[in-house]
């Protein structure tokens, strides 16, 4: 289809930075059969007419919508998702075309008339059973229909029919054809009967309740929850060593019981009557607990499973022996993802008398700490009992069975269990008191000391030079403990708001919160409206305002300007180069690093575009007198104000980058002089700095994640340790991370687009794919980045040495100047050139 194939176009596009001249050739690759046609058509057409070839990808998309988009096409996806039904699909098929189409919309209405729709387009006894649960929210709709059609599959099965006649019949919203939305109407469902079939409905006796007068699957005492195995409790939480406890009755067998839960659905059920007393078997897998080694470990024997397995936690923590596989392989999950088996490890088992080593395959897993599928039931010749769901195979002659446990029964913790009952003496755990052990503490001592802990701070901050201390003392308007309770002067630049012609004004209601959330938020309004940073409004648009944690604990107020921002003209102010600003600290000796006080809250918004800020609370209207952070062009906006108050100084001692100014200079005195200037300068325009987060007078200085000296530019440390403890990524999201923070360094890398290419490529499948040769790379970059080398800072007046290279990946160069790195260039080739 076009949009999608723009929308993967586009997608491209955003990961890599190219011309338009690469995506127009990039995009004319991807045209394949009618589509290259036509538009090698259409060149030649503007070639035959003396016409300017088409030059931009946004040209190319617009002739392209023009052919292969009707006019129509909006209309025809309304009536779509008027008409959509589910018809023989499954609710889970229906529900995700239900999605897609309104997103295709780009429809805004209230929820409850989009879950209204979404009933309106269920079949008949679906739609019934979940207006009985009378669903709040769309989620809540589409979880109470796939119960539904749990549920009633079952019934059709045993009564051969829904209530309705087994003559099949068109479905009553099916659309015209050519919208290809709904499928064919579901087939009849076949039945045996004869005639009426006389009412057995009173002498039907329900399995789970052993009430009479429905089936299992009708029970209305049947809830579903799900257990969940704390990932710190694995392998972490372990009992005491249990010696084996034999079974006469069993002939002499052997049973190995445990309590842990597993992280799968089972039911629970509450009803009048008892139920029996092994029901659970029916619903539950077999797990147990066996000792390993020292410890013990939670197991779990699946038949379904083709590979005896054990969680990395548990090889981890247990610290066994990894090697490696001799036979790697991909195991694929039930949501198309595949991962990598390239590790095993040998695990010593106890089954009951049995002590046995087997290799499992190593997998991410939190089912359980071991798992063991058919290559251990094959080689054990083990048997299974599907009633009472037990295992018995032959050791030494006995019958060693083994009986799962009951997930219902809770494990007894007695203080805080380790990997190792020996370990528990020397290792000490922060403990967490009940609600009841806490009172009877309370009511045995009387007296509770409340400790608060707080990260402790890294560094002691350096003292400051008596030159500094004086300057400081000076300028101290300049550097307040907090924002004069005023408005900022109405300065020549102002945040301009200018919204699209004929656009539509947004009114969206607040969003809820509870009573501690609303009573921060007040504290939050009270606290601007005294400096006089927001007023009461009157005004016609308003967007919601949310509550967002911080990592200290505390809340941010944000407003949601996203509809605004839809709406609002975008300027393109431009943003200056980190590379170009480096460049100008070549021979300076001194470096000071100044940062503003909350900038954005220092500039006014422009007189008559206040109420186009105005946003919702529980309690009121409000709107910003100064630029609010979230808005459109407020970047733009704030490095204009900085660009246009410090523009005498940039780029002669001078760099900024929005809040952020570093002053440098080449002697003690020249960058003493350099600071006064700049502090006048400050004090004249009325901008405040934070004096936590400025240095003054230093060799060296952290700049925009950059070590500053007079050396050159070199790696963060906190970001090198950050990266060369990064664990291997397990999901397209973590690669991502990875290769972002790790893109951030890659000047300091020789041939880094070349090492990083393997990473590169697993990102573009479309299952997640983590291959050998990218755990390769990912080991080298975590090396190379603890290896960075210091890139001296460029001399304009020096020659500069190019030393460049090639291969079949990518290409690579480093500058140099008398011997020492200035920068590392590299490049992977685009697909299109390797072919």
């Amino acid at each position: 289809m076009f949009l999608d194939w723009v929308q993967a176009m586009e997608d491209y596009f955003a990961w890599y930075d190219l011309t338009d001249a690469h995506k127009l050739r990039i995009g004319k690759m991807t045209l394949q059969g009618a589509a290259r046609q036509y538009w090698n058509s259409v060149e030649e057409q503007l070639y035959q007419f003396g016409q300017p070839p088409v030059t931009l990808w946004d040209e190319m998309k617009l002739k392209l919508r023009e052919q292969y988009l009707p006019t129509f096409y909006r209309q025809q996806l309304y009536e779509q998702l008027w008409t959509l039904s589910q018809g023989s699909l499954t609710v889970t098929e229906f529900h995700a075309r239900f999605i897609e189409h309104k997103i295709r919309v780009g429809i805004r209405e209230e929820p409850d008339i989009t879950m209204s729709r979404f009933l309106h387009g269920l079949r008949d006894d679906i739609k019934r059973e979940v207006r009985r649960s009378r669903p709040h929210t769309l989620e809540d709709a589409y979880c109470h229909a796939l119960e539904a059609e749990t549920f009633l599959r079952p019934q059709r099965r045993y009564t051969g029919h829904s209530g309705h006649s087994s003559t099949p019949t068109p479905n009553r919203s099916t659309p015209n054809s050519k919208y290809g939305v709904a499928g064919p109407p579901a087939p009849p469902i076949p039945t045996t009967e004869k005639g009426p079939a006389p009412s057995t409905a009173a002498h039907i006796e329900c399995y789970r309740c052993h009430a009479q007068g429905h089936i299992a699957s009708r029970c209305p005492h049947r809830t579903l929850t799900l257990g969940s195995l704390d990932e710190d409790s694995c392998v972490d939480e372990y009992v005491e060593p249990l010696e084996p406890v034999y079974d006469p009755d069993l002939d002499n067998c052997c049973e190995e019981e445990a309590f842990h839960q597993l992280s799968v659905m089972r039911c629970i059920y509450s009803a009048p009557a008892s139920p029996p007393p092994d029901s659970w078997k029916r619903t539950s897998i077999f797990q147990t607990s066996v000792p390993c080694g020292t410890n013990r470990c939670q197991l779990v024997i699946d038949g379904g499973s083709t590979l005896n397995v054990i969680s990395k936690t548990a090889v981890n923590r247990l610290h066994l022996q990894a090697e490696p596989h001799p036979h790697p392989f991909h195991v694929g999950w039930v949501d198309k993802t595949r991962l990598p088996v390239t590790e095993r490890c040998l695990v010593p088992l106890q089954l009951g008398p049995c002590h046995e080593q087997l290799y499992c395959d190593i997998l991410p897993m939190s089912v359980a700490h071991v798992l063991l599928g058919r290559p251990w039931l094959y080689d054990r010749h083990v048997k299974s009992c599907g009633r009472e769901n037990t295992y018995t195979f032959q050791h030494e002659g006995k019958n060693i069975t083994l009986k799962p446990s009951n997930p219902a029964i809770k494990p007894t913790k007695d203080g805080q269990p380790t990997l190792s009952m020996k370990e528990k003496a020397s290792e000490h755990r922060l403990s967490i008191l009940s609600p009841i052990d806490f009172a009877n503490e309370l009511q045995d001592t009387g007296v509770v000391f409340a400790l608060l802990l707080k990260p402790a701070s890294d560094c002691t901050p350096t003292p400051l030079a008596e030159p500094i201390q004086h300057l400081l003392t000076e300028f101290s308007d300049v550097i307040p403990d907090d924002l004069p309770d005023d408005l900022p002067p109405a300065r020549e630049i102002q945040h301009a708001i200018d919204l699209v012609p004929g656009s539509q004004i947004p009114n969206l209601p607040h969003y809820r919160m509870n009573p501690p959330e609303r009573a921060e938020l007040n504290r939050q309004i009270r606290g601007l409206l005294a400096k006089v940073f927001i007023h009461h409004s009157l005004s016609p648009c308003a967007v919601p305002v949310l509550l967002t944690p911080k990592k200290d604990g505390s809340w941010r107020m944000c407003v949601d300007s996203r509809v605004v921002n839809r709406i609002t003209v975008k300027y393109r102010f431009p943003i200056p180069r980190l590379e170009d600003m480096l460049d100008d600290l070549a021979g300076s000796q001194w470096f000071s690093k100044i940062e503003l006080r909350s900038g954005y809250h220092q500039i006014r918004i422009r007189e008559g575009d206040e109420w186009k800020t105005a946003f919702k609370t529980p309690d009121g209207l409000y709107e910003w007198l100064v630029m609010p952070f979230g808005m459109s062009n407020a970047p733009s906006t704030f490095m204009r104000v900085m660009t246009h108050v410090l523009r005498p100084y940039i780029s002669k001692f001078l760099v900024v980058y929005f809040d952020d100014i570093l002053i440098y200079s080449r002697s003690r005195e020249e960058h003493l002089q350099h600071l006064r200037t700049i502090f006048l300068t400050l004090q004249k325009e009325k901008l405040y700095a934070n004096l936590k987060k400025c240095s003054f007078l230093q060799p060296q200085v952290l700049f925009l994640g950059f070590n500053i000296s007079a050396a050159g530019v070199s790696t963060d440390p906190a970001k090198v340790e950050a990266i060369s403890g990064w664990p291997t990524p397990t999901t397209l999201t973590e690669t991502r991370s990875f290769h972002g923070l790790a893109s951030f360094y890659r000047r300091f890398i020789p041939g880094f687009s070349t090492i990083m290419a393997p990473i590169t490529d697993c990102m573009k499948q479309g299952a997640f794919l983590w291959t050998p040769a990218a755990a390769k790379a990912f080991t080298i970059l975590k090396q190379k980045m603890t290896q960075a080398p210091v890139l001296r800072h460029p001399d304009l007046t020096k020659v500069f040495e190019i030393a460049c290279d090639a291969s079949g990946v990518g290409i690579g160069g480093v500058l140099s100047q008398e011997g020492h790195p200035v920068a590392y260039f590299s490049e992977k080739w685009l697909l299109f050139c390797t072919q």
